[in-house]
């Protein structure tokens, strides 16, 4: 049986960057994570980001964090 992906919330990701939330949003609407999604269509709706797009962002940036 495959593996599902992995998402993460927006406010995971920010608190793992140091950055606010909104910066994530952000970087979701400009497509700095492949794959990342709104949970709706409103304006504060929530974003979750793969796993793997997020890693990969951190090896880009020559971070070692995991998000775990």
């Amino acid at each position: 049986m495959p593996v599902k992906d992995l998402f993460l919330t927006s406010s995971f990701v920010a608190e793992k960057l140091g950055v606010s939330p909104q910066t994530i949003h952000k970087y979701c609407e400009e497509g700095v994570f492949p794959g990342a999604f709104k949970l709706g269509d409103g304006r504060t709706s929530p974003w979750r980001i793969p796993q793997k797009s997020f890693e990969a962002y951190l090896k880009q940036r020559g971070q070692a964090a995991k998000a775990s």
